[in-house]
């Protein structure tokens, strides 16, 4: 037998016997209407005897508790009760009202081909249906109260049996149940049609009713409308339509044998309804949702979809309805909008998947579900990847997460109380500030964290504790920074939750303003608070800064005050209002005091509109700095100027000017500087002139093309155009005392140079050229007139260009050219403008050089070697540099040419050779005396260790030297030690650091 046949032949088994009792039950009415018709007596009998009856062929027990009417045309029982073998109620029906006609009924039950129960009107008022748990076969008794307890003998087979009730009305019907997690659960329908059809081909039980309700599964009741159809053999069908509290849901079963077909769906689950069943859903959006499963009773293969605004949820897993009713699923969610749990929060697009259980349990609903997060954004803001898990049981929600990136591990965990009160605490204990920078947070430090609070009745109360130790961001850094955070309010609104924060430090660095200890308050509500900071420095200055700040709405700054203290220097920085907007800023009432001078004026962009208004008089820069902290820094003179520019999108109008008097930078005083610049439509023009007190005069000319806002930190990088500096009449002797006082080295002589710098595209990198000629230019040791040395420096070149650097440098004294440079660099421009300033130095000595140094020949004694007979004469040297800075080929030749040893006799030449490459850290030296006989030979390979594995520290030679009548008074000169003869030999050595050999 088949396993779908199985189930289906078991109920028309129970079925014949049923619809035979049925038969004895009316046989016995027949007969008490004959012999006791309209006498109490006789109903009682009735009753007894049929609930004997019955009682003694079913597994189940029936009592009849009484016949109040037994007619030839009507039967009507006050109450009925079927009980299971275990003594429990399955099925009741009360006031049960049968219509039929006795001798119809009579002749349908003699017929000859079969016996026909037809009733043709049944009505009750309740019936009661409960399903129990059997503990022995873990199904239910239900399914075995209508089983017979066996015939004694076998008998030759009956006539068919066939039941007709076409026409069965139930005022009210109820379910209940003893599973697990369903005890509570109630089903409730009124007004209930029905009609029950039995016959050798199977059963069949139509139901309808508009009045079906399902009590205490959820917090609302399930109501609609059912329209169900039982059929063995053959597909049972059931659909409820209608709603979970204010949810709409259609809801649809069916089987066939062994199989089972479930289907629900949703067209919108809004939020506020949903929260009416669930008190802690969390949706701000609403749901649209569908879920089927298919297949075994206990295992189920079931499949979810849904949708929430643009995201797309998918599941698939396995659901079970015995032993208990619970679902496994794998979900994927695409595109989820973080705005959908909370309105405030960024438009994103999250991917996820998680795993999800769920069971219907003692306590009702229970929900478990694990997931990832991977790496994500929110809006433009990184997000590391985070792995949750979250439960829901008894009308409560608990959760935890984790932050799983590398130096940002925190741990998170909620819980929502059936009362509806959330507690939340996140704790983090070792921090890498350094793993934010991949999000987009350049900083560095470690910290510790600590955040719980509660939000009950709808009020918020939350602390936040913080250690930061060494943090740094961009130019400000501290030691150690504490704080502590309170929010504490109506979440109703918003606006009005109470704020404290307080903070304190050690050794605040903001850009060379250092304070050794600072504090840090602010008071107030979400939407305003007072700010107060506070701080001391080392050397006895003060800071203080307070402003009110109203961040909602574009954050609004007014009465901002900054006070900078130290000794009797001050600065104060004051705006009457700054806001901030989503489109621009403005600033106004803007102040600047410093002594008796200082800047006033107002900045303001909006849209595509900007303007900034600047007046500065008689700024004292010194005072300015010194009221930072800077004194030291030596930078001195009084500004005076004004700037106004008008901008509307990338057109604007204006004029800056700008005056410094009596200035210094150290080592320069005396500086004295006008600029000038002028806008009209995206063109800027500029002029400035300066002048160091008798020592140099420059001009500056500049004009080029600015598409972007002047308060775009990105316009004046990607301005096009060109500008030229140009210095003529340089006083060296004074750039010299300026710049070269503590070497003892005095210069004399005049220079001119001239810097230019194109640029051509705004995201091109500029190129430099420059022209550099000194004249007269003299070398000497302070207070030693004849240590000078003159000469003087002709050089041109252009740098970072497309094709990289390239460059001329010649050295020319009193008897014309002495050295010359030409060096080629491959590094370009645009290399050079992506490079981080860490990576310039590799990428500089990375790149590909070509250079050539030629030394035409000069006496030695210029080298101060003089005072050596030896080495009177005199040298010329030519080096080529190839490969790259960091591993360059080297090849040099020197020529030297000695003092004769007498009058007329030919000075001795020697010529040295030396090939080095520092990739193979390997040389060859070649060395020879030159004329009609060798007099020395030399000829040597070996190992020298280069930079990256220390100069030197590695090295050996391997060579043959000659020596061919060499006149030892020469060696005398060298040593000062008198010696006569001539020395002749071949010497053969082999040598390292390690050991010594030669012969």
């Amino acid at each position: 037998m088949s396993a779908a046949r199985g189930p289906a032949l078991r109920v028309v088994r129970r079925a014949a016997p049923a619809a035979a009792y049925a038969l004895v039950f009316v046989l016995t009415c027949a007969l008490g209407v004959v012999l006791h018709l309209r006498t109490s007596a006789g109903r009682r009998l009735v009753a007894r005897e049929t609930s004997a009856l019955v009682s003694s062929l079913l597994v189940a027990g029936l009592r009849v508790e009484r016949i109040d009417v037994l007619s030839p045309t009507r039967l009507f029982v006050s109450r009925a009760t079927l009980s299971d073998r275990l003594g429990q109620p399955v099925l009741r029906a009360e006031e049960l009202d049968v219509r039929f006609g006795l001798m119809t009924l009579l002749g349908g039950i003699l017929s000859e081909r079969e016996v026909r129960v037809a009733l043709p009107e049944v009505r009750a008022k309740h019936v009661a249906v409960w399903l129990m748990r059997d503990p022995a076969s873990g199904g239910l008794t239900f399914e075995t109260a209508f089983d017979t307890r066996g015939a004694k003998s076998p008998g030759p087979p009956g006539k068919p049996v066939v039941v007709a009730l076409p026409h069965i009305e139930v005022e009210v019907a109820s379910v209940a149940t003893n599973l697990p997690g369903l005890e509570q659960v109630t089903a409730r329908v009124s007004r209930l049609a029905a009609a029950l059809d039995v016959s050798p081909a199977g059963v069949v039980l139509g139901m309808k009713s508009n009045d079906t309700r399902l009590t205490k599964l959820f917090a609302r009741d399930a109501t609609g409308r059912l329209d169900g159809e039982l059929r063995f053999p053959g597909t049972t069908r059931f659909e409820l339509t209608g709603n979970v509290g204010r949810v709409p849901l259609v809801a649809r079963a069916g089987f066939r044998g062994s199989k089972l077909d479930l289907a629900a769906s949703t067209t919108r689950l809004e939020p506020e309804a949903m929260r009416e069943l669930f008190p802690a859903w969390p949706l701000l959006a609403p749901l649209e949702a569908s879920a089927e499963a298919h297949g075994e009773i206990q295992a189920l293969q079931a499949r979810v979809t849904g949708s929430l605004g643009a995201a797309k949820l998918t599941g698939s897993g396995t659901l079970a309805l015995a032993p208990r009713v619970e679902s496994e699923l794998g979900v994927h969610v695409e595109d989820f909008d973080l705005r959908a749990l909370e309105a405030s929060a960024p438009e994103t697009a999250l991917d996820l998947d998680a795993k999800v259980r769920l069971a219907l349990g003692e306590g009702g609903l229970e929900v478990h579900a694990t997931g990832t997060l991977p790496e994500s954004k929110l809006g433009s803001l990184a997000v590391p990847p985070l792995r949750a898990e979250v439960s829901y049981g008894r009308n409560k929600v608990t959760g935890a997460a984790r932050v799983l990136e590398p130096g940002l591990e925190t741990e998170v965990t909620f819980q929502v109380l059936p009362d509806g009160k959330l507690g939340f605490e996140a704790q983090a204990t070792n921090l890498d500030l350094k793993a934010l920078e991949r999000y987009g947070i350049p900083a560095e430090g470690s910290a510790a964290a600590h955040a719980r609070g509660s939000l009950a009745a709808g009020r918020l109360s939350a602390d936040l504790d913080a250690t930061v130790s060494s943090p740094r961001t961009g130019p400000v850094r501290a030691d150690n920074v504490v704080a502590h955070v309170h929010v504490e309010g109506a979440v109703k609104e918003p606006g009005r939750l109470s704020v404290s924060l307080n903070a304190n430090g050690r050794n605040l660095d903001a850009g060379g303003v250092r304070l050794a200890s600072f504090r840090t308050s602010a008071h107030g509500t979400l939407d305003e608070q007072d700010w107060l900071v506070e701080g001391t420095s080392s050397d006895g200055g003060a800071l203080e800064a307070g402003a009110s700040v109203a961040p909602r709405g574009g954050p609004r700054i007014t009465d901002l005050r900054v006070t900078s203290r130290r000794g009797g220097a001050e600065a104060t920085v004051t705006a009457g209002r700054v806001v901030l907007e989503p489109a621009g800023i403005s600033i106004e009432d803007l102040a600047l005091a410093a002594g008796k001078g200082g800047v006033h004026g107002s900045i303001a962009a909006r849209g595509g509109k900007r303007s900034i208004d600047l007046t500065i008089t008689d700024l004292d820069v010194a005072r300015l700095l010194a009221s930072f902290g800077l004194a030291g820094s030596g930078v001195a003179g009084r500004l005076d100027g004004r700037v106004r520019i008008e901008e509307q999108g990338s057109a604007r109008t204006g004029h800056a000017q700008v005056e410094l008097r009596g200035g210094a930078i150290p080592p320069l005083e005396g500086i004295v500087a006008n600029a000038m610049a002028d806008f009209a439509d995206d063109g800027v023009t500029a002029h400035a002139e300066l002048s160091v007190r008798e020592m140099v005069a420059a001009t500056l000319e500049a004009s080029g093309h600015l598409e972007r806002s002047v308060l775009d930190p990105r316009a004046f990088r990607e301005m096009t155009g060109e500008a030229t500096l140009a210095a003529s009449n340089v006083d060296l002797e004074r750039a010299g005392e300026a710049f070269l006082a503590a070497t003892g080295i005095d210069l004399a002589g005049r220079a001119l140079g001239k810097l230019k710098v194109t640029k051509l595209e705004p995201q091109a990198s500029p190129t430099f050229a420059y022209e550099l000629e000194t004249h007269d230019l003299r070398l000497s040791k302070r207070d030693d007139e004849k240590s000078g040395l003159r000469l003087d420096i002709d050089s041109a070149g252009e740098l970072f260009s497309p094709k990289g650097s390239r460059l001329a440098l010649e050295l020319v004294d009193a008897q014309g050219p002495w050295i010359t440079l030409t060096l080629e660099h491959a590094l370009d421009g645009d290399a050079f403008a992506r490079l981080e300033a860490k990576d310039l130095a590799r990428a500089l000595l990375d790149a590909p050089v070509n250079a050539r140094v030629t030394a035409y020949r000069r006496p030695l004694k210029m080298l101060g070697v003089a005072g050596t007979s030896a080495l009177e004469g005199s040298m010329a040297a030519e080096l080529t540099v190839t490969g790259t800075p960091r591993t360059p080929e080297l090849d040099a030749k020197f020529d030297v040419l000695g003092a004769p040893l007498a009058p007329k006799v030919p000075p001795p030449e020697l010529g040295v050779t030396l090939k080095y490459s520092a990739a193979k850290e390997t040389y060859s030296v070649e060395a020879h005396t030159k004329g009609d006989s060798r007099v020395l030979e030399l000829a040597s390979t070996g190992h020298f260790g280069w930079f990256s594995r220390g100069l030197g520290k590695d090295w050996s030679a391997a060579g043959e030297a000659k020596l061919n009548n060499l006149a030892l008074v020469r060696v005398a000169r060298l040593v000062n030690v008198p010696l006569e003869g001539r020395l002749g030999g071949n010497v053969w050595f082999d040598i390292d650091q390690k050991h010594f050999e030669a012969k």
